[in-house]
């Protein structure tokens, strides 16, 4: 009943490295769209597809988070989605170079050609997190985004306290509607990267 007050749906396939900090993102989400605060920060390891309808400002928002076990799968979820989360731990130097691979992966992939990704390099809430210019440097971020199809924005963001979480449901919702209208991307001049 909940996701009737919402014409609009905006789809977004959930995606990243195994403990990269997706489901806390989910429910963080949530916890926002619900107006509370998150509290249970206990996540189990996601091994099928866990799929969260949350309404944020009148959009319907349909969170499609696919667990990392299902990498090989990821190219089934491309067509059905309007947009990409991608999710990078900020926290984990030794996953980096899995976590580019597999982004450089799926955006070479031609279900995902024009669709807008959002890069959000999670956990900056971590004593041990990473310098935001080694990470552009070992993912060769400037590159991606200069030369991807796809149009690309990078955020920082914290699952664990939720800052940075209300503008990826921002991005989530805005990204929809332009997709859905059959506009491109093009304006990347309000990009972080």
């Amino acid at each position: 009943a909940m996701a009737a007050a919402a014409a609009v749906t905006a789809d977004a396939l959930v995606l990243g490295c195994e403990g990269s900090g997706k489901t806390l993102l989910v429910k963080s989400a949530i916890a926002v769209c619900n107006g509370s605060a998150l509290t249970d920060f206990g996540t189990t390891s996601t091994t099928g597809v866990e799929i969260d309808e949350v309404v944020f400002k009148r959009t319907t928002l349909r969170l499609r988070e696919v667990g990392s076990p299902m990498i090989p799968n990821w190219p089934q979820f491309y067509a059905d989605c309007h947009c990409i989360v991608y999710v990078v731990d900020l926290s984990n130097v030794a996953q980096v170079p899995a976590a580019t691979m597999e982004l450089f992966d799926m955006l070479a992939h031609p279900r995902t050609e024009g669709k807008p990704v959002l890069l959000l390099l999670n956990k900056r809430d971590s004593s041990v997190r990473m310098a935001r210019e080694f990470v552009d440097s070992a993912m060769r971020l400037e590159d991606l985004v200069a030369t991807a199809s796809q149009r690309i924005t990078v955020r920082e963001v914290s699952a664990k306290t939720g800052a940075g979480v209300e503008p990826v449901l921002d991005w989530v919702a805005s990204m929809t509607k332009a997709g859905q209208r059959g506009a491109g991307g093009g304006d990347s001049s309000d990009d972080d990267a």
